[in-house]
Formats: C-alpha cells, structure tokens, sequence
C-alpha cells in the first residue's frame, strides 16, 4: 500500500496516501502458470521485469528514466498494463509481453492514475484516480476510452481493486481519513483501512474486512488474499502479512508470520502458489509460497528493490483453434499418460494413449526441428509446451523465433499445431 502520513485539512488533520511506487491491483484468473512480472529498482530506477517461476530468466521489458511500476497481466497473458509516470504524471499504460506497443491509456495531468486490474474478460481495466485524501475506484474499456468512477465519495481513500474470476464482483480498500460518517469503522478515534466489495458497476457496496488492504481472488474465486494489518495494528506498527478470507470476509488465515511487511501478494493461474513482498530481510524481494503459506522461497535475492508481483496467466485453449489443447496438457501434469495426436478433440473414447519417457534428452541436430523449446537440454512436455505458449504472436519474420517457435513450419506461431508437434517427438501418431 501507499505511505500514510499526516496532513492539515479543514477540520484537522487526515491520513494522505503517497501513491509514490504505486502499489499493486491484481487480477487472478484460472490457466497455466507463466511469467511473474515485478518491478525492480536494480537499474536505478523502477522498470518492469519479468522472470520465470523459479526465479530465473530474468529480463527488463521497460527502459526510461521514468518510473514504471505495478505490472498487471491481461487475461489471455498476452499484454501487461502497468503505472508510468514518464508523462511527468502517473498514467496507466500497457504494453505487449515482451515489452513492444507500449502505449499511454490515460491522460489526467492533474491527478494520478495507477493500481491497473482487468476484468476477467479482458474487455475493462480498473484503476485508482484522484487527490491524495480523495481518491475513487475507476473502470475504463481496455483502450483507455469510457473512464467511468465506481466510488465517487469525498474526503475517503476508495483504491487498489481487484475482480473476482467471474466478473461479478470487485473489492477494494477504503480509508475514511478521520471521518466517520463515510462508512469506515471508528478505532480508539482513528480510522484503519479496511476491505470492502461491489458491483461492477459500482452498486452493492460492502464491508468485507477490517485492518486490510490490497486483495488478490484465488483463480477459483474460493478465497480472497489480502494485506493483513491485524498484528500491525496490536502488535507491532509495520507488520503486514498476507492472509486469506472467505468471500464473505470470514475465516481469515495468515499465512505469512512475520515482523515484516508482508503484502502485495498474487496467486498462480493455477492457485497452487502465491507470489508476495517482503522486506524480512532487510530489503524489498519477491518471494512466492504455498497457497497454504508453506514453503516461502525468495526469488528475486537481489540488493535492489524488487516489489509488485503479479502472475501471468496461460490461455493455451484461447490461443488455438482447438480449446481441447488446454485438456491435452492437463492429462499430462502428472502423470506420464497423454493423447499426442487426436485433433481436435483430444479426449476421445477410448482415448489414444502414449507413454512418454520423463524427460527425453536432446542432441541438436537429431531431427529436423527442435524439440527442446525451453533450450534446458531435455525435452519435457509440459515446460517445452508452456514455452511455445509464452511465444504466441511473435512475429516469424525473425529467423530465430521461427526455428524455435514455428515447428510445424506453417509461417505462424500457432499453439495448436506447435503443441502437437512437440508431442509428437514421443511417438508417431496412428493413421
């Protein structure tokens, strides 16, 4: 979340928010899971990074004397908005997966725009507006066009929204800065942030959670990830963990225990794990755990500020002809069973089955086109597909990515045929 400081107003004093660094809104949505995407100050100033699952393969897809932060994938993991304030203001942009089309969606020089989240669908994308002790949850369609604000209340904090999976409901945090008759809880005198949910259209607003800001919904829209400030707020000033509630706002888990600041978590599209902030050691990193909150790992471990993860989604059946792909990689994950051949159907009765050595090496040369996409040595279905599928729209004109990408060599990075080609090293399929 922001910085809280305290600033004369009218009627005394309030808890601004410094939007400086942005903050994050996230989006989850059920897939395969791809890239994480962050924001780091290791080339002296905030730019978007990506990295793989594990930490590796980290590149920088922004490069300015700007500050660019709180990356946000799309639905179909193929573009990223993110916070720029290269304008000399913060605007939301977005940009393609490999970092090309970077392109400004809002133009509001007097107010910051950032905390970009899309709907589910794609088609909209929410942000926060406005003066420090006045900002509003806004939506706008994915091209910048028909900005509309969902919370337009006075002299309350309404910011940092996230869809649920469905599309059917959206929370956010408010901060009533000292004034209660605005709907926020009074503590001892004080007024704490809370998480609240509504509408799409900004209707049915609700308290969900006291003490919690930034919200993340599991890809199954069973739970709701949250920072939590509850030990904050009792304990220690500045401990921050991420919890998760029910979408009622009850059954609150911590899953991070920690004196640190614990936040700005997102799921895995395939809600297995979650990636998250923290400052334990001594500096911004990003770390990703079990979505029970086992195995907490630092992926990140550099001497910058890493901050702001967020997880790219993998639409593999939305990036073919054949939606019956996605289930050809799901009869795969774990077990060493899987149809190689059918099209387009790939679960028939009774099904083709082929039994694929795990995984196979590879020499380059011994066949005609290059089944170790992931260029790791092995040809491993699953990682080799996922890496065609993080390929999809790239341009074949480029010599390279049409002999790793294109390997049925239509002339196009297509998901469908590519993943059968990958399958088929194992094995020729029947007649």
């Amino acid at each position: 979340m922001g910085l809280c400081y305290r600033v004369a107003v009218a009627s005394g004093f309030a808890c601004a928010l410094m939007v400086a660094g942005a903050g994050q809104a996230f989006a989850a949505v059920p897939g395969w899971n791809g890239m994480i995407a962050f924001n780091s100050d290791r080339s002296g100033n905030s730019e978007i990074y990506i990295m793989k699952s594990d930490g590796t393969g980290v590149r920088q897809l922004t490069d300015n004397a700007a500050s660019d932060s709180s990356p946000a994938w799309s639905p179909d993991g193929s573009r990223i908005a993110f916070t720029s304030d290269r304008s000399g203001n913060q605007e939301i942009h977005v940009m393609k997966g490999d970092g090309s089309g970077q392109t400004r969606l809002t133009y509001n020089p007097s107010e910051p725009d950032y905390a970009a989240a899309w709907s589910p669908d794609g088609s909209k994308i929410s942000f926060t507006s406005g003066p420090a002790i006045d900002q509003d949850v806004y939506v706008m369609n994915a091209d910048g066009s028909g900005r509309t604000n969902l919370t337009p209340t006075v002299a309350r904090y309404d910011g940092r929204a996230d869809w649920s999976p469905d599309g059917s409901k959206i929370t956010f945090y408010i901060h009533c800065n000292g004034t209660a008759d605005l709907g926020c809880e009074d503590w001892a005198g004080d007024y704490y942030p809370e998480l609240w949910v509504m509408n799409p259209d900004g209707s049915g607003q609700a308290h969900l959670q006291d003490l919690a800001t930034e919200s993340d919904w599991a890809p199954d829209g069973s739970k709701i990830s949250i920072d939590d400030y509850w030990d904050g707020y009792y304990i220690s000033s500045g401990d921050w963990d991420v919890a998760t509630i029910d979408p009622q706002g009850g059954n609150r888990t911590v899953l991070t225990e920690t004196t640190a600041y614990d936040g700005h978590q997102s799921w895995s599209p395939d809600g297995a794990e979650i990636a998250f902030y923290s400052n334990r050691d001594g500096n911004g990193e990003v770390y990703v755990m079990n979505s029970d909150g086992d195995n907490e790992t630092n992926l990140t471990n550099h001497p910058a500020r890493d901050d702001n993860p967020d997880w790219q989604p993998l639409q593999l059946g939305t990036n073919s002809d054949a939606d019956e792909w996605v289930d050809l990689l799901e009869a795969y994950v774990g077990t060493d069973a899987y149809d190689a051949c059918a099209e387009p159907d790939v679960d028939p009765d009774p099904p083709t089955e082929f039994h694929a050595p795990s995984p196979h090496p590879y020499t380059p040369g011994d066949n005609a086109w290059p089944p170790d996409v992931n260029n790791d040595g092995t040809v491993n279905i699953r990682d080799d597909i996922i890496e065609v599928a993080r390929a999809f729209g790239t341009p074949v004109t480029n010599p390279r990515y049409r002999l790793r990408y294109d390997m049925n060599a239509d002339g196009a990075v297509s998901i469908g045929p590519d993943i059968l080609k990958v399958a088929s090293f194992f094995g020729d399929c029947p007649n």
